[in-house]
């Protein structure tokens, strides 16, 4: 990828391009080529603004901007994602070795966007070792939400980010709208975080499996069948026949995949004991264990895909 950029960009520039075909390696010797391009967003308010800076040392960091400029060379960028303008210049700014405010957290979570967008990763690593410093539970959270949907690397290191995440001041998973950023994450990163705050008392009451059952319900609208992995960690021995009647009916409607019809037909099996003692009728039911429902749903997912 780097050396296609780079042959791309020799042919507009007075650079040399030396290539060592075996070790597939580029190196370039570019010229000081300082201008001013105007960054204009399509978007209603139609927001521009114009930044001097050199277009050759920005396309060696960021193979996005790269592909922007090169090869017609525009005046005028056309930034198509909706990042605040602020954002948008205070990035180009640390991409040149430039200052910024750095008070404004959500206006720093804009920049890492941008700089994960654009490929420049120096400055998104910049920005996680200042994230991490700040001791604040539900921005920490917010923090853990959001290198989870921009970087790869979240998985590892979820717990260095969630260490100062207090369990209490976070809302529940069944609040509207409170988890839309955590729905949004991948279902195996979300596993994790059910983990580690259900190590404590208050955090294995108020993620309860329940409340995981009814996550799982809106993750796999979007996951789909990768959603699955969060019923690893509940069990099902007490859930409601009605829960997992629920579930079962996404599963086999949306997704043709009726891994829990065995639950759902054992479940229904009841026995009843008539006895007619003070002319009261007593009802009870046949006890199921469902704690095997993740490991047999995977098994027959398998099978069924094979």
């Amino acid at each position: 990828m780097r050396s296609q950029i780079c042959e791309k960009c020799s042919l507009y520039s007075n650079r040399t391009l030396n290539a060592n075909s075996k070790m597939l390696t580029v190196t370039l010797q570019m010229p000081k080529s300082t201008c001013n391009i105007l960054f204009k967003y399509s978007s209603e308010t139609s927001e521009s603004f114009t930044m001097n800076f050199d277009p050759y040392q920005l396309s060696e960091i960021s193979d996005y901007f790269c592909d922007l400029f090169f090869p017609a060379k525009p005046k005028e960028i056309e930034v198509k994602d909706r990042f605040p303008i602020k954002s948008m210049n205070d990035f180009l700014c640390l991409c040149f070795g430039q200052t910024i405010d750095n008070s404004d957290i959500f206006n720093l979570f804009e920049i890492d966007k941008i700089a994960c967008k654009w490929k420049v990763r120096p400055i998104s690593d910049s920005l996680c070792k200042y994230f991490n410093d700040v001791k604040l539970s539900k921005y920490q959270f917010h923090l853990f939400c959001h290198q989870a949907l921009y970087h790869n690397d979240v998985k590892s290191n979820y717990e260095k980010v969630m260490h100062n995440i207090e369990v209490s001041e976070l809302p529940n998973l069944n609040e509207k709208d409170a988890y839309n950023d955590l729905i949004k994450i991948e279902p195996e990163i979300t596993v994790e975080f059910f983990k580690v705050m259900r190590q404590t008392e208050e955090g294995s009451k108020k993620f309860s499996d329940l409340e995981i059952c009814d996550f799982f319900l809106k993750t796999i609208r979007i996951h789909q069948l990768k959603s699955l992995v969060i019923l690893g960690i509940v069990d099902m021995n007490n859930m409601p026949y009605q829960v997992i009647n629920e579930m079962h009916s996404i599963l086999s409607r949306k997704f043709h995949v009726k891994i829990l019809s065995s639950y759902i037909e054992e479940a229904t099996l009841f026995t009843y004991e008539e006895k007619f003692e003070d002319e009261n009728v007593v009802f009870s039911s046949t006890e199921y264990d469902y704690s095997s429902i993740y490991d047999s749903s995977v098994s027959a997912l398998n099978s069924s895909m094979k």
